[in-house]
């Protein structure tokens, strides 16, 4: 219900519900641009949107039965949720309330945890399947977006670059300075590697900053780009840097190799799944550049 990063934690786990249940209909709530993105990728036939009016008696005050909720959850044999913030106790006993007979509302994982909520969730739903969680099934589920990519649906194909880079997040306190992602670029530039730096909403405070800056060779600016064609450009791309944000949860479930910038307090709970390194300090900022420098060379061999 939150953000993207909030969504794909649960990926993987509505990936294996997926192939637990082959035959079934899904419908998603999420937000509607996201949710929409995953029925691209095969993971949904329907998409509600989280702020529809549907929905109000779900998770608040019982609406009288003239807004259709309870009819409309009589179609579903089965309810699922995957929850990071709370247990779900309360959305457990409203869905009860309206009829709905096998529910399934996995909470997060205990404060003692040194589990990420996306191994958490995974963990969960495969027991609740009854499927034995193998090592080569946890690989699938991990780049189960890889399949949307390829067909543009008509939008204008444009050229990959082997880097991208997304300075920002939607918290000021998770993003690595800026400037610092610049100076990395630039380096990359002189050493004959190319790339595209991603914003988005989040970043509009950047954007003053990125229209003055002139941009090393090979290098471009990619502002507010739709969801579909990021997912193009990560799925695309050799290498991702970026910080605790939904767009590096996302360049890792469509399979990049990820380096990101983490506050400590949130480098275990949301690490990415996939082909991710996390490097953290207890501020962000504390993160050297020359130690993030140094991870790129190690992705990057030395060719010049």
């Amino acid at each position: 219900m939150g953000g993207l990063g909030d969504l794909l934690t649960a990926l993987p786990g509505l990936a294996l519900l997926r192939d637990a249940r082959p035959t079934s209909r899904f419908t998603l709530i999420c937000r509607e641009d996201y949710g929409l993105f995953l029925k691209k990728c095969g993971l949904t036939e329907d998409v509600v949107s989280a702020d529809s009016p549907l929905l109000t008696g779900l998770f608040g005050d019982r609406e009288p039965e003239t807004l259709g909720l309870e009819s409309w959850l009589a179609r579903f044999s089965e309810a699922w949720g995957w929850m990071n913030g709370e247990s779900g106790d309360a959305l457990a006993r409203s869905l009860a309330g309206y009829g709905v007979r096998k529910i399934r509302i996995i909470g997060p994982p205990p404060r003692s945890s040194i589990r990420p909520y996306w191994r958490h969730f995974l963990r969960e739903t495969a027991s609740a399947v009854g499927r034995p969680l193998l090592q080569e099934e946890t690989s699938g589920m991990l780049h189960r977006l890889r399949a949307c990519l390829g067909a543009n649906d008509g939008m204008p194909t444009e050229p990959f670059a082997p880097v991208v880079i997304h300075p920002g997040s939607g918290g000021r306190g998770k993003c690595w300075p800026l400037e610092r992602f610049l100076e990395i670029a630039s380096r990359l530039s002189v050493r004959g590697t190319a790339g595209f730096l991603v914003t988005g909403e989040a970043e509009e405070r950047m954007e003053p900053l990125l229209t003055r800056f002139r941009f090393p060779a090979g290098w471009t600016w990619m502002r507010r780009p739709p969801l579909r064609l990021l997912a193009e450009h990560l799925g695309r791309c050799l290498f991702y840097l970026g910080n605790d944000s939904g767009v590096t949860h996302l360049a890792a479930a469509c399979g990049s190799a990820v380096l990101a910038i983490f506050k400590k307090e949130n480098a275990v709970s949301w690490e990415p799944c996939g082909k991710a390194e996390v490097l953290s300090a207890d501020n962000v900022e504390d993160v050297a550049l020359e130690v993030v420098w140094e991870k790129v060379l190690r992705w990057k061999p030395a060719h010049d």
